[in-house]
């Protein structure tokens, strides 16, 4: 028993000093990207923007409010209305006249299992642009977005550009979700600027159109309801590795609301989490399976002390390592984006995490899911 208890030990160890590399990594890479620098050279790039939505009746008037104000003028707006049963696609019309900018709206084809991914290459198909941006109709854009983009796409002759994205919350849930986003937008970001990219946000995503046709799009995962982004992302890195970057900038990160309920809030993220088995990509899939393996062995090392399997110091010690690698971790990226306020969640969340993570992460290779009032 006694020695079973010790090699125990030396595997709790093991994990938690991968885990412990792994942020270590994080923080290693997001300092080392350079924070973009606007100069304003360059000639502004055409951009197509496509926006796939579904019932967003309340928020996509100031998402084209945002459009308008944008000092890069060379764009045009593509949304495709996946069958919308609010006034989304009559009040998307009604601002066509409005607009300074070319705009036009499509019912989504349905032609792939996944809607997104339909609408978005029926988007693509109708684009003029040399580069696609993809964002959703609930999210909010600053004035000199696409000017940021046109401008580090030129600096860095980029195929792919992931961008920041931020939760905007008054409420106790929706800032914990501002927090974790953080995580994963610092997660994508370090794996990139590591050469092994791991994630990325298709609220703020931009790549070129012919690449993305060289890459075959979504063929082999448009029947997954999500991925989008991330599949994209691995196709186009592992055809131009070095010509996929993160945008490191306030200025050109996108806005949105996170979810209210906690039931949407665990579809969604089972939905994120159901297309890690799907990777083609080694590295991101080895990362799922350990990162989940962490979050199970920190449950046990919150539980150990009460059996008498591990004592409290040695539980102790592990957390306390834990969370300040995370606080470090998660308050550069909180002050980098103007988050700071919230940097005293860090550690509730920290302890509570791994909680929701194994939960999510075993329940989402069982059974579907519901999303946009549709079961997947």
């Amino acid at each position: 028993m006694v020695q079973t208890i010790e090699w125990l030990g030396y595997f709790i160890i093991l994990i938690h000093t991968g885990y412990w590399l792994l942020v270590s990594s994080f923080i290693y890479f997001w300092y080392k990207i350079p924070s973009f620098q606007n100069t304003g050279e360059g000639n502004p790039i055409y951009f197509s923007v496509v926006i796939p939505v579904r019932d967003e009746a309340k928020n996509i008037l100031k998402l084209l409010a945002d459009l308008q104000v944008q000092t890069h003028l060379s764009f045009e707006v593509i949304i495709i209305d996946d069958r919308s049963e609010d006034d989304t696609f009559s009040l998307v019309s009604s601002f066509i006249s409005k607009a300074h900018f070319p705009l036009r709206i499509e019912t989504n084809q349905l032609r792939f299992p996944s809607p997104k991914k339909s609408a978005i290459v029926q988007g693509i198909e109708l684009a003029k642009g040399q580069f696609i941006v993809t964002t959703d109709g609930d999210c909010r854009v600053q004035e000199s977005w696409l000017a940021h983009l046109s401008e580090f796409i030129q600096q860095k002759q980029a195929k792919l550009v992931s961008g920041g994205v931020v939760f905007e919350s008054n409420h106790l849930f929706g800032k914990m979700q501002t927090v974790e986003m953080m995580s994963l937008i610092g997660a994508g970001a370090a794996s990139l600027a590591a050469g092994s990219p791991s994630m990325c946000n298709g609220a703020n995503l931009a790549f070129e159109k012919k690449t993305f046709f060289e890459v075959g799009g979504y063929a082999g995962n448009e029947h997954l309801a999500s991925g989008d982004d991330e599949f994209l992302l691995h196709k186009i890195h592992k055809k131009h590795p070095y010509n996929v970057f993160f945008l490191k900038d306030k200025a050109s990160a996108v806005s949105t609301a996170p979810l209210k309920s906690l039931q949407d809030f665990f579809h969604q993220r089972k939905r994120w989490a159901g297309k890690w088995s799907h990777y083609t990509s080694l590295a991101p899939k080895l990362l799922a399976i350990f990162i989940f393996t962490y979050h199970f062995s920190f449950i046990f090392l919150l539980a150990a002390p009460f059996f008498g399997l591990l004592s409290w110091n040695f539980s102790l010690s592990l957390i306390a390592i834990k969370l300040v690698l995370e606080f470090i971790y998660l308050g550069s990226l909180l002050l980098f984006y103007g988050k700071q306020k919230l940097s005293h969640l860090i550690f509730p969340l920290g302890m509570i995490y791994s909680f929701y993570a194994v939960i999510v992460g075993i329940s989402s290779n069982f059974g579907g899911y519901t999303w946009k009032k549709r079961r997947f």
